[in-house]
């Protein structure tokens, strides 16, 4: 047989251990993943045994169909009577009549010579030199593939005997690298044999897309408990633990080892794959995956909430299970915001939300290293959250042996108590030991443990490997090692040929890689797998190289901090890559978007920030003026990802080589989205400091844009004084510029305010002022449109929904719905014709399905189907255009309309929605009139005693009628 063909057909290799030597054999199973993705062999060792099955009958049938097999040698093993009377003679009498090949590899001094039938064979490594006397053990390990590889390439297997009943065949599976080892009976083996042939929505093709694949787990029997407990109950359950607590293993380990009925639908998602910056994740693209697997269909460029929203219903529906593994770079991770934890995500936030609420038949399981504050989800019945701690004293112990170290009780109980008891830091700490210190624990003991201050255990023992590497010259190790720092995601493999391939080589950093061929880099992309800095299917001709957040972050730090012109080439050259991914020049969806986000964040930590704005976000994200992103696909959360990496410190700091024009955007920018996603205290900074380079700048018309955009920040947020002070600053820059439009927009600005505070009258003679300014002014329309026509008809329709409330109708309430409907339908109309974007459309829509409501209500009717379908137009565009300032408005409109259809659960979960976004955002406008609403539809005291403290608190005038009316109805209210 050729030496570098692989066979027709895959060797199946049976692999025989002691489960005292499990570690030995995982590693082994890493080294020799390059073969199985190259079809030499298949491979299979006893935990790919489904729980519950007859494991000796399965091991038997392994054995006879096997046409190789790998003994694992040492003390345990030859002590082993099962091992040594049971599998080693079957292969003796296997290889007498069949020719299977025997391979005997020597993993520990142990007195293998005395056994004849042992010593008569080739064993390896080399000269029967044992894994545990090479140094590093990679090297050996790298020996042994080859060895393997070789043997098998000369092997002449004989002609099976003729069986009239022929031996049902086994699986043989490779299973995945080790991430966290964690311990239970040997014999509890996993029911799913790894692989990636399991169909959509099994449990196996769940488990091959999670982290944190182990063969044992020390120490979690309580949590087990808790699991099983929920199981029962349904609904969301999150752990909550730092990074390398072993929370997705934990989770992993559970879900595998469960007896769940036929049937039972499998999802899920690990969202710490897409970024360990806390901006730097989005649910959408394993949104719109499950609700494809469900054969669910959506708009294609449907907003996230609805995502969540059309993915939590049919999950109810049926018994499915889903897992949303490390959350948190979804969630506000700046612990000085008042909104710490929330889930800043809008459809993971509503997936979450509405499973806890209404779970129905389905099980989430969730991680995370920060707990979720949003109150409508941890007040909800269908919600847990609990705590991981470290390890006990004895799992960790017990990891550690299983791990192969060799030492004393006190000796591997100190070396724990160094690694603080941490799952991914004892791992990591065996593994170095393994590699570089003969696996003893009393080496590992008399190295300096020196940790710098913030540093993790597991960064401690990072940084040992990174020093190891340099000085064992394991050149190539190390530069693999560093470029998964350069990513805050799995790379892609066509981005690591792309550093592979660029000229010349970027020096300390590819050198090694520019000469390698594919067998070295699988090399050595196996050692790093076995060491556990790596997480990959080397099964894979093309695998994506993933890795435990820490890793990505502490690898990436030594790069920049030992040569930053390294890498930022590095960048430069992945700026380029991810550039040209995208099919089309100008890609149409978010999706086909993702390069270019990716793109934008490498240019900009290659120092191109003029590029990455210019030629990639500007000219193929934007389109230009017409802002497609944000205006057709409300991509608001993407934009935010991207502004972020022109910042030094979001959102305060631009890149100091950027200039004033440049940054002033950048604030104005940034506090837009920051607005439109719902951040809106963290919106108010940048907005300020784009005034003062504005400022600056002479330029009037922006300053006055900016304060108008603060005003509506403070108006939501409850600050209406404020607000109306701000306003005032603006129609003084206003009139100081001599600019008719800025006037216009500052003296509704200041209508707005004073809307809202009660004085309706002046409001609506400042927007009467502002619209007669605008007249004036090409294209000449006559009546004010955008965010200050709405503003206008919201004033407007004041007494008329007050009137509606009350269900007296009177003709000049009436008469004014019909005005303002006229006028809203015109400037939708004018809206559609510029190609404005989503959000003026809903704001249009809205006021005209809240004056088709108030008719129906003035009239004493029922909201007509006028009524409904212009409601539901108007939530769906709301949520279509992203931003969620104005959704509460729409949802509380949808409310009263629900409830007076009755269907009192539509009209709750519209107010819970809304109260969500409310709180997200610490909206108190929004959430006076939430409590207001559901006061008044629900006859509830405590919310209206609610609604009286926040206008009060607000000096939200504009409510004080309605109140009144309410708290005068409340006295026949049931008690």
């Amino acid at each position: 047989m050729n030496m570098t063909q692989p066979p027709a057909q895959p060797f199946k290799l049976f692999i025989s251990y002691s489960h005292r030597n499990e570690a030995c054999k995982d590693r082994l199973k890493i080294n020799l993943a390059p073969l199985v993705r190259n079809k030499w062999v298949e491979l299979w060792d006893d935990r790919a045994i489904p729980a519950g099955a007859d494991w000796r009958q399965h091991i038997e049938d392994a054995m006879q169909t096997a046409d190789a097999a790998v003994f694992l040698i040492d003390d345990d093993f030859l002590a082993s009577d099962f091992c040594m009377d049971v599998e080693i003679a079957t292969f003796l009498q296997n290889h007498r009549e069949l020719g299977t090949l025997i391979i005997f590899v020597i993993t520990d001094h142990c007195g293998w010579q005395d056994f004849d039938f042992i010593s008569r064979f080739k064993v390896i490594p080399l000269d029967g030199r044992p894994i545990t006397a090479h140094k590093p053990y990679s090297k050996a390990y790298t020996h042994i593939k080859d060895e393997i590889r070789n043997s098998l390439a000369a092997h002449q297997p004989k002609p099976p005997p003729i069986d009239e009943s022929p031996l049902v065949p086994a699986a043989f599976a490779l299973g995945g690298a080790i991430d966290a080892v964690t311990a239970f009976d040997d014999l509890r083996l996993s029911n799913i044999p790894a692989g990636k042939t399991s169909p959509p929505l099994s449990r196996g093709a769940l488990l091959e897309r999670l982290p944190g694949r182990s063969s044992h787990l020390f120490g979690r029997e309580d949590e087990l408990t808790k699991l099983d407990t929920w199981r029962r109950h349904k609904g969301v359950f999150l752990w909550i633990a730092d990074g390398g607590m072993g929370k997705s293993t934990l989770t992993r380990w559970w879900l595998e080892k469960q007896d769940w009925p036929e049937g039972t639908r499998f999802l899920g998602h690990s969202f710490y794959r897409q970024g360990s910056r806390n901006e730097a994740a989005s649910a959408r693209g394993f949104l719109i995956e499950a609700l494809a697997n469900l054969h669910i269909e959506h708009a294609e460029n449907a907003p996230d909430e609805e995502l969540g929203r059309k993915l939590a219903e049919e999950i109810a529906k049926a018994p499915t299970v889903l897992v949303l593994d490390g959350i948190e770079p979804t969630q506000q991770a700046a612990e000085a915001s008042p909104h710490h934890g929330s889930i800043r995500d809008p459809g993971l936030a509503t997936l979450i939300g509405t499973l806890a609420r209404q779970p129905g038949q389905a099980l989430c399981l969730a991680t995370s290293r920060i707990p979720v504050t949003d109150t409508t989800i941890r007040n909800a019945p269908g919600f847990r959250e609990e705590v991981l701690h470290i390890l006990l004293p004895a799992a960790a112990l017990a990891l550690l042996r299983q791990r192969g170290i060799a030492g004393s009780d006190t000796e591997l109980g100190a070396m724990a108590e160094r690694c603080g008891h941490q799952p991914l830091a004892l791992v990591l700490g065996a593994e170095f030991s393994h590699t570089f210190l003969q696996g003893k624990a009393a080496a590992f003991l008399e190295r300096p443990w020196q940790p710098k201050a913030g540093d993790t255990h597991a960064v401690t023992v990072m940084g040992w490997f990174d020093q190891a590497l340099a000085e064992e010259h394991q050149a190539l190790d190390r530069e693999l090692s560093l470029i998964l720092g350069l990513f805050d995601r799995p790379a892609p493999w066509g981005a690591l040929m792309a550093m592979k391939a660029h000229e010349p080589a970027i020096p300390g950093l590819t050198e090694r890689l520019h000469k390698a061929d594919d067998a070295a880099i699988f090399e050595s992309l196996a050692r790093l797998s076995q060491w556990g800095l790596l997480e990959t299917d080397l099964t894979q001709a093309e695998p994506e190289l993933d890795a435990h957040p820490l890793v990505r972050e502490h690898f990436g730090k030594q790069l920049e901090g030992s040569s930053l012109e390294a890498c930022r080439a590095a960048h430069g050259v992945l700026f380029d890559w991810f550039q040209r991914l995208p099919e089309k020049e100008f890609p149409d969806t978010l999706e086909e978007m993702e390069p270019l986000y990716r793109a934008v964040r490498h240019g900009c930590l290659a120092g191109l920030y003029s590029d990455a704005a210019a030629n990639v976000f500007r000219r193929r994200i934007r389109r230009g003026g017409r802002s497609y992103s944000i205006n057709k696909l409300g991509a608001f959360a993407a934009e935010l990802d991207a502004f972020a990496h022109f910042f030094e410190k979001p959102w305060q700091q631009p890149a100091s080589v950027l200039g004033d024009e440049d940054r002033g955007w950048l604030f104005h920018a940034s506090a837009f989205c920051l607005r439109a996603i719902g951040q809106l205290t963290e919106a108010i900074d940048p907005f300020q400091a784009g005034i003062r380079i504005s400022l600056s700048q002479g330029n009037w018309k922006n300053i006055v844009i900016a304060y108008e955009n603060i005003c509506e920040l403070q108006l939501a947020l409850g600050q209406i004084q404020d607000a109306i002070s701000t306003a005032g600053v603006a129609v003084a820059h206003a009139e100081r510029s001599k600019d008719i439009h800025a006037k216009v927009i500052s003296y509704s600005v200041l209508a707005a305010a004073l809307h809202q505070s009660g004085e309706t009258e002046s409001a609506l003679m400042l927007f009467g002022e502002a619209e007669a300014m605008q007249a004036k002014l090409p294209p000449h329309y006559y009546f004010l449109y955008s965010l200050r026509g709405f503003q206008y008809c919201d004033a407007m329709l004041s007494s008329a929904e007050i009137a509606a409330w009350r269900g007296v109708g009177t003709s000049s309430a009436i008469k004014r719905c019909a005005e303002v409907s006229k006028r809203a339908s015109q400037t939708l109309t004018w809206g559609r014709k510029a190609d404005s974007s989503l959000l003026i459309w809903a704001l249009d829509q809205l006021i005209i399905a809240q004056c088709a409501l108030y008719q129906s209500k003035l009239n004493g009717q029922q909201p007509s189907l006028d009524a409904e379908s212009k409601t539901e137009a108007t939530v769906s565009t709301l949520r279509a255009s992203g931003n969620k300032m104005y959704l509460p408005q729409g949802l509380l409109t949808r409310a009263w309309l629900r409830h007076s259809q009755g269907d009192i659960y539509g009209s709750q979960a519209d107010l819970d929605e809304a109260q969500q976004v409310a709180e997200r955002g610490s909206m108190k406008l929004y959430l006076a009139d939430i409590a207001l609403t559901r006061a008044r539809l629900f006859k509830d005291r405590g919310e209206l005693a609610k609604a009286r403290a926040l206008i009060e608190e607000c000096g939200y005038g504009r409510r004080l009628p309605e109140l009144a009316d309410a708290e005068a109805a409340a006295k026949d209210w049931p008690a």
